[in-house]
């Protein structure tokens, strides 16, 4: 899952940003929460079949 972060909390030698860890997992919980709702929603559409005229 790719995220983005803010260019401060970037770090190459560390998972964990240095400043407030409540920031990241909230960042990392709206990009699951946004990456699920699109799953649901392309699933939904294709279950649903083709549109008829």
């Amino acid at each position: 899952m790719f995220t983005i972060i803010p260019f401060g909390s970037a770090r190459a030698d560390r998972l964990w940003p240095d400043q407030n860890l409540l920031a990241y997992a909230a960042i990392v919980a709206i990009a699951v929460a946004l990456t699920a709702s699109a799953t649901v929603g392309a699933t939904r559409r294709s279950v649903r079949g083709p549109a008829t005229a």
